[in-house]
Protein backbone atom coordinates (compact mmCIF):
# COMPACT_ATOMS: atom_id res chain seq x y z
CA UNK A 1 0.00 0.00 0.00
CA UNK A 2 1.53 3.82 -0.95
CA UNK A 3 0.38 7.03 -0.88
CA UNK A 4 -1.04 8.11 -4.50
CA UNK A 5 1.83 11.07 -5.93
CA UNK A 6 4.59 9.82 -2.98
CA UNK A 7 8.13 9.40 -3.64
CA UNK A 8 10.01 6.97 -1.50
CA UNK A 9 14.03 6.42 -0.61
CA UNK A 10 14.98 4.24 1.38
CA UNK A 11 18.27 4.59 3.88
CA UNK A 12 19.79 2.46 5.63
CA UNK A 13 20.75 4.83 9.01
CA UNK A 14 19.25 8.53 9.66
CA UNK A 15 23.32 9.58 9.28
CA UNK A 16 22.40 9.28 5.60
CA UNK A 17 19.61 11.56 5.75
CA UNK A 18 21.08 15.21 6.58
CA UNK A 19 23.06 15.82 3.10
CA UNK A 20 19.70 15.29 1.17
CA UNK A 21 17.46 17.02 3.83
CA UNK A 22 19.50 19.87 2.48
CA UNK A 23 19.56 19.42 -1.04
CA UNK A 24 15.81 18.78 -1.29
CA UNK A 25 12.59 20.40 -2.82
CA UNK A 26 11.12 23.11 -0.39
CA UNK A 27 8.12 22.37 -2.03
CA UNK A 28 7.64 18.96 -1.68
CA UNK A 29 6.55 17.40 2.16
CA UNK A 30 9.02 14.88 3.37
CA UNK A 31 8.36 12.81 6.33
CA UNK A 32 11.14 10.14 7.23
CA UNK A 33 9.83 6.98 8.62
CA UNK A 34 12.33 4.55 10.54
CA UNK A 35 11.15 1.16 11.08
CA UNK A 36 13.04 -0.29 14.17
CA UNK A 37 11.56 -3.40 16.22
CA UNK A 38 9.62 -4.03 18.96
CA UNK A 39 12.75 -5.44 21.02
CA UNK A 40 14.23 -2.01 21.57
CA UNK A 41 11.64 -1.93 24.77
CA UNK A 42 13.91 -4.84 26.18
CA UNK A 43 13.22 -8.42 28.23
CA UNK A 44 12.02 -6.32 31.12
CA UNK A 45 8.96 -4.45 29.92
CA UNK A 46 5.97 -5.31 31.58
CA UNK A 47 4.24 -6.36 28.51
CA UNK A 48 2.67 -5.59 26.34
CA UNK A 49 4.68 -2.69 25.93
CA UNK A 50 3.69 0.86 24.72
CA UNK A 51 5.13 3.76 23.06
CA UNK A 52 6.44 5.31 26.27
CA UNK A 53 8.06 2.11 27.85
CA UNK A 54 11.18 3.06 28.28
CA UNK A 55 13.81 1.35 25.82
CA UNK A 56 16.59 -0.75 27.06
CA UNK A 57 19.98 -1.52 24.53
CA UNK A 58 21.24 -4.81 24.63
CA UNK A 59 22.82 -6.66 21.89
CA UNK A 60 21.69 -5.83 18.15
CA UNK A 61 18.73 -3.27 19.68
CA UNK A 62 21.21 -0.70 20.88
CA UNK A 63 21.69 -0.03 17.00
CA UNK A 64 18.21 0.60 16.66
CA UNK A 65 17.79 2.84 19.82
CA UNK A 66 20.79 4.45 18.40
CA UNK A 67 19.39 5.57 15.18
CA UNK A 68 15.71 6.14 16.36
CA UNK A 69 17.52 8.92 18.87
CA UNK A 70 20.04 9.79 15.88
CA UNK A 71 16.93 10.60 13.94
CA UNK A 72 14.64 12.58 16.45
CA UNK A 73 17.08 14.56 17.86
CA UNK A 74 17.75 15.76 13.58
CA UNK A 75 15.51 18.46 13.73
CA UNK A 76 13.98 16.65 10.53
CA UNK A 77 10.53 15.58 10.18
CA UNK A 78 9.63 11.76 11.31
CA UNK A 79 7.99 9.03 12.61
CA UNK A 80 8.87 6.13 14.06
CA UNK A 81 7.57 2.78 14.03
CA UNK A 82 8.46 -0.13 16.21
CA UNK A 83 7.33 -3.01 14.41
CA UNK A 84 6.90 -6.68 15.29
CA UNK A 85 8.96 -9.21 13.43
CA UNK A 86 8.29 -9.11 9.57
CA UNK A 87 6.49 -11.98 8.22
CA UNK A 88 4.88 -13.19 4.49
CA UNK A 89 6.23 -13.79 0.76
CA UNK A 90 6.83 -10.35 0.42
CA UNK A 91 9.67 -10.65 2.92
CA UNK A 92 11.48 -13.74 1.60
CA UNK A 93 12.18 -11.53 -1.54
CA UNK A 94 14.43 -9.78 0.88
CA UNK A 95 16.24 -12.54 2.73
CA UNK A 96 17.35 -15.92 1.99
CA UNK A 97 14.81 -18.55 2.01
CA UNK A 98 16.34 -19.86 4.88
CA UNK A 99 17.35 -17.28 7.00
CA UNK A 100 13.23 -15.69 7.57
CA UNK A 101 11.61 -16.90 10.68
CA UNK A 102 8.59 -18.79 9.52
CA UNK A 103 11.07 -20.50 6.48
CA UNK A 104 13.69 -21.06 9.32
CA UNK A 105 10.25 -23.72 10.87
CA UNK A 106 8.38 -24.86 7.66
CA UNK A 107 12.36 -25.66 6.17
CA UNK A 108 12.80 -28.49 8.33
CA UNK A 109 8.96 -29.38 8.80
CA UNK A 110 9.25 -30.04 4.80
CA UNK A 111 12.54 -32.54 5.14
CA UNK A 112 11.01 -34.12 8.33
CA UNK A 113 13.54 -32.59 10.61
CA UNK A 114 13.44 -31.85 14.26
CA UNK A 115 12.79 -28.34 15.16
CA UNK A 116 15.86 -26.61 17.33
CA UNK A 117 14.83 -24.43 19.51
CA UNK A 118 17.14 -22.08 21.46
CA UNK A 119 16.29 -22.06 25.63
CA UNK A 120 13.04 -23.15 26.78
CA UNK A 121 10.93 -21.97 23.69
CA UNK A 122 8.58 -20.38 25.94
CA UNK A 123 9.42 -16.39 24.97
CA UNK A 124 6.45 -14.42 23.72
CA UNK A 125 7.17 -12.42 20.37
CA UNK A 126 5.26 -10.31 18.31
CA UNK A 127 4.57 -11.11 14.03
CA UNK A 128 3.70 -8.41 11.80
CA UNK A 129 2.45 -9.37 8.14
CA UNK A 130 4.62 -6.98 5.44
CA UNK A 131 1.26 -5.83 3.88
CA UNK A 132 0.22 -4.51 7.39
CA UNK A 133 3.98 -3.06 7.66
CA UNK A 134 3.15 -1.07 4.25
CA UNK A 135 -0.26 0.01 5.20
CA UNK A 136 0.88 1.14 8.39
CA UNK A 137 3.82 3.30 6.92
CA UNK A 138 1.66 4.59 4.33
CA UNK A 139 -1.24 5.43 7.38
CA UNK A 140 1.85 7.32 9.28
CA UNK A 141 2.34 9.76 5.53
CA UNK A 142 -1.34 10.57 5.43
CA UNK A 143 -1.62 11.68 9.17
CA UNK A 144 -0.23 15.48 9.72
CA UNK A 145 -0.44 14.41 13.34
CA UNK A 146 1.84 11.22 12.97
CA UNK A 147 5.15 13.87 12.92
CA UNK A 148 7.31 13.38 15.86
CA UNK A 149 5.27 9.86 17.51
CA UNK A 150 6.26 6.72 17.73
CA UNK A 151 3.88 3.47 16.83
CA UNK A 152 3.93 0.23 18.15
CA UNK A 153 2.73 -2.20 15.00
CA UNK A 154 1.79 -5.83 15.52
CA UNK A 155 -1.02 -8.45 14.74
CA UNK A 156 -2.98 -8.79 17.91
CA UNK A 157 -1.97 -11.05 20.59
CA UNK A 158 1.35 -12.98 20.08
CA UNK A 159 3.22 -16.80 20.38
CA UNK A 160 5.91 -18.64 21.67
CA UNK A 161 8.73 -20.24 19.81
CA UNK A 162 7.81 -23.69 20.60
CA UNK A 163 3.60 -22.06 19.66
CA UNK A 164 5.72 -21.41 16.25
CA UNK A 165 6.76 -24.94 15.60
CA UNK A 166 3.22 -26.34 16.38
CA UNK A 167 1.29 -23.71 14.10
CA UNK A 168 3.95 -24.31 11.07
CA UNK A 169 3.23 -27.76 11.68
CA UNK A 170 -0.11 -27.33 11.22
CA UNK A 171 0.53 -24.95 8.57
CA UNK A 172 2.45 -27.02 6.25
CA UNK A 173 0.60 -30.18 7.35
CA UNK A 174 3.98 -31.77 8.59
CA UNK A 175 3.77 -35.74 7.64
CA UNK A 176 5.66 -36.81 10.43
CA UNK A 177 5.53 -36.23 14.28
CA UNK A 178 7.04 -33.36 15.58
CA UNK A 179 10.02 -32.97 17.96
CA UNK A 180 11.21 -29.81 19.40
CA UNK A 181 14.46 -29.55 21.08
CA UNK A 182 15.62 -27.05 23.05
CA UNK A 183 19.31 -26.08 23.96
CA UNK A 184 21.63 -23.69 25.79
CA UNK A 185 23.20 -21.26 23.83
CA UNK A 186 25.86 -21.22 26.27
CA UNK A 187 27.56 -24.25 25.90
CA UNK A 188 27.29 -23.01 21.93
CA UNK A 189 28.83 -20.27 22.04
CA UNK A 190 32.21 -20.98 20.29
CA UNK A 191 29.94 -22.11 17.34
CA UNK A 192 27.51 -19.79 17.27
CA UNK A 193 29.84 -16.50 17.43
CA UNK A 194 30.18 -17.21 13.75
CA UNK A 195 26.79 -18.17 12.12
CA UNK A 196 23.80 -18.53 14.16
CA UNK A 197 21.68 -21.33 14.73
CA UNK A 198 18.48 -19.80 15.22
CA UNK A 199 17.00 -16.72 12.92
CA UNK A 200 16.43 -14.79 16.75
CA UNK A 201 17.91 -13.70 19.40
CA UNK A 202 16.22 -15.58 22.50
CA UNK A 203 16.40 -12.20 24.95
CA UNK A 204 12.99 -12.14 26.42
CA UNK A 205 9.75 -11.68 25.60
CA UNK A 206 8.60 -9.14 22.88
CA UNK A 207 5.20 -7.49 22.23
CA UNK A 208 3.64 -4.18 22.05
CA UNK A 209 0.88 -2.15 22.67
CA UNK A 210 -0.67 -0.97 19.25
CA UNK A 211 -4.22 1.23 20.47
CA UNK A 212 -2.24 4.05 19.74
CA UNK A 213 -1.97 3.33 16.20
CA UNK A 214 -5.12 2.30 15.98
CA UNK A 215 -6.57 5.14 16.98
CA UNK A 216 -4.43 7.79 15.57
CA UNK A 217 -3.68 6.34 12.42
CA UNK A 218 -6.89 4.60 11.97
CA UNK A 219 -5.11 1.40 11.49
CA UNK A 220 -5.45 -2.57 12.44
CA UNK A 221 -3.83 -5.66 11.12
CA UNK A 222 -5.42 -7.58 8.62
CA UNK A 223 -3.67 -10.38 9.10
CA UNK A 224 -3.90 -12.51 12.27
CA UNK A 225 -0.53 -14.50 13.51
CA UNK A 226 -2.27 -17.54 12.11
CA UNK A 227 -3.09 -15.88 8.51
CA UNK A 228 0.23 -14.45 8.49
CA UNK A 229 2.16 -17.75 8.40
CA UNK A 230 -0.06 -19.69 5.85
CA UNK A 231 -0.05 -16.75 3.54
CA UNK A 232 3.95 -16.73 3.58
CA UNK A 233 3.64 -20.56 3.65
CA UNK A 234 1.08 -20.20 0.62
CA UNK A 235 2.50 -18.11 -1.90
CA UNK A 236 5.60 -18.26 -0.43
CA UNK A 237 7.87 -20.68 0.79
CA UNK A 238 5.33 -23.64 -0.58
CA UNK A 239 6.00 -22.01 -4.56
CA UNK A 240 10.02 -22.17 -3.89
CA UNK A 241 10.55 -25.41 -2.10
CA UNK A 242 8.15 -27.11 -4.69
CA UNK A 243 10.24 -25.27 -7.40
CA UNK A 244 14.12 -26.43 -5.56
CA UNK A 245 14.56 -22.58 -5.50
CA UNK A 246 15.46 -22.59 -1.84
CA UNK A 247 19.26 -22.92 -0.80
CA UNK A 248 20.11 -26.18 0.40
CA UNK A 249 19.81 -26.23 3.98
CA UNK A 250 22.76 -26.71 6.09
CA UNK A 251 22.00 -28.60 9.23
CA UNK A 252 24.88 -28.53 11.00
CA UNK A 253 24.41 -26.73 13.61
CA UNK A 254 21.12 -28.55 14.39
CA UNK A 255 23.07 -32.19 14.36
CA UNK A 256 25.20 -30.37 16.82
CA UNK A 257 22.93 -29.77 19.26
CA UNK A 258 21.01 -33.04 18.39
CA UNK A 259 24.30 -35.09 19.36
CA UNK A 260 24.75 -33.04 23.09
CA UNK A 261 21.75 -34.19 24.76
CA UNK A 262 23.98 -33.13 28.43
CA UNK A 263 24.11 -29.63 26.84
CA UNK A 264 20.17 -29.49 25.83
CA UNK A 265 17.37 -28.23 28.14
CA UNK A 266 14.67 -30.38 30.05
CA UNK A 267 11.77 -28.64 29.89
CA UNK A 268 9.79 -28.65 33.03
CA UNK A 269 5.71 -27.58 32.50
CA UNK A 270 4.01 -25.90 35.20
CA UNK A 271 0.61 -25.10 33.76
CA UNK A 272 -1.48 -23.07 33.56
CA UNK A 273 1.03 -20.30 35.29
CA UNK A 274 0.97 -16.83 33.25
CA UNK A 275 3.87 -14.42 34.68
CA UNK A 276 4.51 -11.71 31.81
CA UNK A 277 6.53 -9.22 34.23
CA UNK A 278 9.57 -10.91 34.31
CA UNK A 279 11.79 -12.59 31.17
CA UNK A 280 12.03 -16.55 31.47
CA UNK A 281 15.47 -17.11 30.78
CA UNK A 282 17.24 -20.45 30.20
CA UNK A 283 18.61 -20.69 33.25
CA UNK A 284 15.40 -21.18 35.51
CA UNK A 285 15.07 -24.36 37.31
CA UNK A 286 10.81 -24.26 36.43
CA UNK A 287 9.59 -22.91 33.16
CA UNK A 288 6.02 -20.86 32.97
CA UNK A 289 4.06 -22.65 30.19
CA UNK A 290 2.23 -19.86 28.43
CA UNK A 291 -0.30 -21.51 26.55
CA UNK A 292 1.80 -20.54 23.21
CA UNK A 293 -0.16 -18.11 22.26
CA UNK A 294 -1.80 -15.26 23.85
CA UNK A 295 -4.37 -12.87 22.30
CA UNK A 296 -6.06 -9.79 23.84
CA UNK A 297 -9.03 -7.89 22.59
Amino acid sequence: MLVPNAEYDIYQLPTELTADWEKRDKSVTVRYIYVSPTSVYGPECSMPCSEDSDVIPVEFTSAKINSETLLQDSGLPYTIIRSGLVIGPERNDMKPLSHSLENYFFHRHALGKPIVVPGHGQYMVSLLHAKDLASGIASALETAQAEGQIYNLQADGGITFDGLAELTAKISNRNTSLEVIHYDERQFEWIFCRRPQFPLVAMGHSLGFTEKAKKELNWKPSFTISNALADSYENGFQILFEDNLQPDLNLGLDEAVISSPHKQVQVQWLFPVTNFRRPLGYGDDIVVDTGNKWEWE
